[in-house]
């Protein structure tokens, strides 16, 4: 009778457990958390001390409230001079509702830039994978509704000085997409237009890159994608103070106490480097702040939800000085 009665108990509290974790998990992936994050950048001009930047990243088509009214207050509660947008914000080609109820209801229209990143809608005009440098109908409607779609490095000015926010940019990238125009190259781009189209744009990219790179301001790069000091090492990038990317989901599903036991594209196998994950990293003179987002993705529908992973949005303070 005993065994029976703690079988019993047993059964009992695992269903209870259970029940609750999933009460939990449901309510978890349906609020947003505030991250706030000190960014030390020594060469920051003075006239932009305590400059903010919100972050929001991989939405991945999903609401939060009505027309997104609790992700569109908790924005609103924020003083920020500028929101960044970066990537992953919907689901399909079509699911722009998500994205445009937000846009809708965040009241301060100004100071708003976007960078695509791997799922649809796209802002960019891609043809066989090739950025042309246009803009998508979406992108256009972004434009439209007071986004600035990222295309090439843009200056934000404070009396003299200035910041600068960069799409993605390398002289690799550059060499690849700006080959002498042959038959054979014509036929690598899928056609003439789209070989002028992207031999257009990057030449004009590379125009940019090449003045920036020899400017002495402070350079950000809005990226999906988080960097590597691998990746970044040597001449072929520029030579950023400030990198702010998303796409790893923090993990998406995390261990509390420890963070995710891994995440398959950082490569670096069971029980990564947790701040490579998400949060703020520093390499050589770069840093780097990784957003675990909104939303939550997978081969599966069941597989999108967040384990032990609120849904955040970021709002990061530049400052000259650590505190």
């Amino acid at each position: 009778m005993k065994k029976k009665t703690r079988r019993l108990v047993v059964l009992y509290s695992t269903f209870v457990l259970a029940i609750a974790f999933i009460l939990y998990t449901v309510y978890d992936q349906h609020r947003v958390a505030v991250v706030k994050e000190r960014i030390t950048l020594p060469r920051l001009p003075a006239s932009f001390q305590d400059f903010h930047i919100l972050q929001v990243s991989d939405l991945h088509g999903t609401y939060f409230g009505k027309e997104q009214s609790r992700l569109a207050q908790a924005i609103n509660s924020l003083d920020y001079d500028v929101i960044v947008f970066t990537g992953d914000m919907g689901k399909k080609e079509s699911g722009t509702s998500a994205i445009f109820d937000l846009m809708k209801h965040i009241e301060k229209k100004r100071g708003m830039y976007w960078v695509d990143g791997h799922t649809k809608p796209q802002a960019m005009q891609r043809v066989g994978g090739l950025v042309t440098g246009k803009l998508t109908a979406f992108g256009i409607e972004l434009e439209r509704r007071g986004v600035t779609v990222l295309k090439e490095p843009v200056a934000i000015k404070r009396g003299h000085d200035a910041i600068w926010f960069t799409p993605q940019m390398s002289e690799g990238t550059f060499s690849l997409y700006t080959p002498k125009k042959t038959a054979a190259t014509i036929q690598q781009f899928g056609g003439e237009q789209t070989f002028d189209e992207v031999h257009t744009y990057y030449t004009h990219l590379k125009k940019a890159y090449n003045q920036l790179k020899n400017k002495t301001d402070l350079k950000i790069l809005l990226s999906h994608y988080p960097q590597t000091a691998s990746r970044l090492s040597g001449n072929d990038h520029l030579p950023y103070d400030f990198i702010v990317a998303g796409h790893l989901h923090g993990g998406q599903y995390r261990i509390p106490g420890y963070g995710a036991p891994y995440v398959q594209a950082l490569q670096e196998g069971a029980f990564p480097v947790q701040s490579h994950v998400k949060g703020l990293q520093t390499f050589s003179s770069t840093s780097q702040y990784v957003s675990a987002g909104l939303g939550g993705s997978g081969s599966l529908p069941f597989l999108n939800i967040r384990l032990w992973n609120t849904p955040e949005i970021n709002l990061l303070t530049l400052s000259k000085k650590s505190d």
